[in-house]
């Protein structure tokens, strides 16, 4: 071949290479859009016990504020993710023994919009490695559930896996590429293999939509993690073809628990507010121990009725030193009792020690179990004023208010000058009597004036709608 036509044949295979290189980016810009609207992200706190390993005592929990693509699946707003993102430690701390299950304390969904929007606990379903969750009734505008087909993929064929970035990065649209490693009649493997945490709705390169990423379970039960190689294969995404999940839509698996659950649930309570001492708390305050909790203020109920006073610092729990270590909650070890329970303190008062006999109360909601509301037409997320709340404002218990927990940049609350941690007491100099009411007299057309307590101080705020 002549030079001049050499270079003319390459030139040609470029442009050639290039156009499909743009088709191809247009396809996949095409398909990801078709679905933003059955994306969202799951967020979660959940909380486990992890007694019985070394080092922890009785009580010992982990909580995790978790963060996972999910996929709306159903037009009754029902969302579907990987359940072993609720755990995130858990396989690791399987290794060491401990197979609890995560159980979750508060939930929300937000969209592509970023909109959140308050969410019910459903189930899981552990055999498919599948969580389930519905966003409630006023939520569900601007989801679009997926529709399924039968997916006909062959070894080597592409694959998009379509979700919405963490948190900390505004949640934009992901894509991520792979392509057919092996199939099974469930399951799509994938090359390269993709974390399962990543989550997210797996489509054809022409949009169509064929399965969910999740991990590869064999059953209810974790298999072994000692064997060689299967603690990756376990955290190795794959693709959950949608014939294998269908079925489980129509009735997806129910179990109890969930932020409802959490919040009525009976918690034991000492009725203290306390401070893990440390060698530099206690020579602060002039103490002949470092170790235990220190007894900062004492409320009405079971520590006041035994005796129990502020500066008392408390050395033993039943007879087990509370020497806590990194993430042991001196809460959660007198929540793992039942409300009622008569429990022995060893308590150092003054250079003097002393043991005091302390029947466990029912303790009042926590603030992480508190309700919750979202107020996307101001962009607020709010939960309700709890005892804590007030004690640590200074207000007295009758006073109602709610709580400010996200405020979204271009909202009209933020607009207003409304800051996350807020306490909101009054609308048009009238009290807040509930999430209810604050959404009804939020969300009515004009502009309100807002009675907000912000570390220590009042101020008057004016939101418009």
């Amino acid at each position: 071949m002549h030079r001049p036509l050499a270079i003319a044949a390459l030139a040609l295979a470029a442009t050639s290479a290039s156009a499909r290189a743009d088709e191809q980016a247009i396809a996949i810009r095409r398909a990801a859009e078709r679905h933003t609207g059955a994306l969202v992200r799951v967020e979660a706190t959940t909380t486990l016990g992890v007694e019985g390993l070394p080092g922890l005592g009785r009580g010992a929990r982990r909580t995790h504020e978790v963060s996972t693509a999910g996929v709306v699946v159903t037009g009754d707003g029902l969302v579907v993710f990987p359940a072993a993102a609720l755990d995130p430690a858990g396989d690791i701390f399987a290794l060491l023994g401990a197979r609890p299950r995560a159980e979750v304390l508060a939930l929300s969904i937000v969209g592509a919009d970023g909109r959140v929007r308050d969410a019910e606990w459903v189930g899981r379903d552990l055999a498919l490695g599948l969580g389930f969750v519905r966003v409630v009734e006023a939520g569900r505008a601007g989801l679009t559930p997926v529709a399924f087909g039968q997916a006909a993929l062959d070894v080597g064929d592409p694959l998009l896996v379509l979700s919405l970035g963490p948190a900390r990065l505004e949640r934009p649209r992901r894509v991520d590429l792979a392509r057919v490693s092996y199939r099974t009649p469930r399951l799509l493997g994938t090359t390269p293999r993709l974390p399962h945490a990543l989550g997210g709705l797996v489509v054809a390169q022409d949009g169509a939509p064929v399965g969910l990423l999740a991990p590869l379970t064999g059953g209810p039960e974790r298999p072994d993690l000692l064997t060689p190689d299967l603690l990756a294969e376990q955290r190795a995404g794959h693709v959950l073809l949608a014939q294998a999940f269908q079925p489980l839509l129509a009735s997806p698996p129910v179990e109890p628990g969930g932020p409802a659950a959490a919040a009525s649930r009976a918690r034991a309570w000492l009725g203290i507010k306390h401070e893990v001492l440390t060698p530099e708390l206690a020579q602060v305050h002039g103490l002949d121990v470092d170790t235990g909790v220190r007894v900062v203020a004492v409320y009405e109920g079971p520590g006041k009725v035994a005796g129990l006073q502020p500066g008392d610092v408390l050395q033993t729990l039943d007879g087990e030193p509370l020497d806590l270590d990194p993430g042991e909650s001196f809460d959660d070890l007198i929540e793992d009792y039942p409300v009622g329970t008569k429990v022995t303190l060893g308590v150092r008062r003054r250079g003097q020690a002393r043991q005091v006999e302390v029947e466990l109360a029912r303790g009042p909601v926590r603030p992480r179990d508190a309700e919750r509301a979202a107020l996307p037409e101001v962009g607020l997320l709010v939960r309700a004023l709890t005892f804590h709340d007030r004690e640590d404002a200074g207000l007295p218990q009758t006073t109602p208010g709610a709580v400010v927990l996200e405020v979204e940049p271009d909202g009209a609350a933020s607009r207003a000058g409304l800051r996350q941690g807020d306490l909101l007491l009054e609308v048009a100099g009238e009290p807040v009597a509930g999430l209810g009411d604050l959404r009804a007299r939020l969300l009515a057309p004009g502009a309100h004036a807002l009675k907000v307590r912000r570390r220590g101080e009042e101020l008057t705020l004016r939101v418009r709608r």
